[in-house]
């Protein structure tokens, strides 16, 4: 039963029993753990062939070796592919996608990304983020380097005839080129942890036992020196709106989100914004105090840190959990089902 053949409501018989096709398979990592393949997931997307999962409709013994037999098809002859690729893939077919929200057979849960997807397509046009600056990589100069915990530190970049470099939108990041000796250069992309209106561009990077451009960053890079980046990019950045806001990080993953916070911090905006913060131990607690600086600015914020190093005794106080973030305690902080999340 191949996925560009068989149609989303779709009715067979095997053995005794009767079937409903109801939805594509959405790949998981397991695919990917157990074959050694770390692209067979998108592979399986690519290439259509996703698999499907079946409602029954009249139970009754199945067995290897049943024959298959399609009893009705489904309304709509929207393949399993065409209805994965809908999803899945960029660019989806209008009048397909029109065609999947009227079939009674998809699964709810699919209905429901289907509508939504509708939807946004009804919306006008947003302006997408404008990619500032220049194309390919640019040489800046290191004006500063400053730890933020024994692990991290940040790089401050300024354009070498000193004029201000084009404003970076909060979540947005840069690449880095690091040259090597005989060797390919390498390319690293690190968030800007600065705000958006800053005269200079900062990146905060953790350095990895293992990481070769962090482990020379820390090692190699100081004041006064020059380093090839590109101009800001990424679409992953904060609307610009007055809905509620929740800003979820864990260790070195805290530098998009603070330039999403400098945001409203910089305004002064009513806003309510939920910081919520992993870390091992205060002392690897990278950028804790500007973090409490920008949330007192913001009337209406509260923040959730959570330290995760056992047995911790150090760093009581209101909104500090030592412990892991779980699905409960995320439940227990109140954040509205209307809020934005950023992770």
């Amino acid at each position: 039963m191949a996925d560009d053949e068989v149609c989303i409501g779709d009715r067979c018989r095997i053995g005794e029993a009767e079937f409903e096709v109801t939805q594509p398979r959405v790949t998981c990592y397991r695919v990917r753990t157990r074959l050694h393949e770390p692209r067979m997931a998108s592979l399986l997307v690519a290439h259509h062939r996703p698999g499907f999962y079946l409602r029954v409709i009249t139970e009754g013994r199945v067995r290897a070796g049943a024959q298959i037999a399609r009893t009705r098809t489904g309304k709509g002859l929207l393949t399993v592919a065409d209805t994965d690729a809908l999803l899945c893939l960029s660019g989806p077919d209008p009048a397909k996608l029109r065609t999947a929200l009227s079939i009674e057979a998809l699964s709810p849960g699919w209905q429901q990304s289907f509508q939504d997807m509708g939807r946004r397509l009804d919306e006008p046009p947003r302006p997408s983020p404008a990619v500032p600056g220049w194309r390919d990589f640019r040489r800046l100069h290191v004006t500063q380097v400053v730890p933020e915990s024994p692990t991290v530190s940040s790089f401050y970049l300024q354009a070498m005839d000193s004029q201000p470099l084009p404003p970076a939108m909060p979540g947005q990041y840069l690449s880095v080129r690091v040259p090597r000796e005989g060797q390919p250069s390498l390319v690293r992309s690190n968030s800007l942890s600065s705000a958006p209106s800053a005269a200079e561009y900062r990146i905060s990077v953790k350095r990895e036992d293992r990481g070769a451009v962090s482990t020379y960053l820390h090692t190699h890079l100081n004041s006064g020196d020059v380093i090839e980046v590109t101009a800001p990019r990424r679409t992953f950045v904060l609307a610009g709106n007055h809905m509620p806001v929740a800003l979820f990080s864990a260790d070195i993953g805290v530098t998009p989100v603070l330039a999403m916070l400098h945001q409203p911090a910089r305004e002064h905006s009513s806003r309510a914004v939920w910081w919520v913060q992993s870390a091992r131990n205060p002392g690897q607690h990278a950028f804790a105090e500007e973090a409490r600086q920008l949330l007192a600015r913001l009337p209406n914020a509260c923040a959730f840190i959570y330290y995760t190093t056992p047995n911790l005794e150090a760093a009581r106080g209101p909104g500090i959990t030592h412990g892991h973030v779980t699905n409960e305690s995320i439940r227990e902080l109140g954040i509205p089902a209307d809020a934005h999340a950023y992770l």
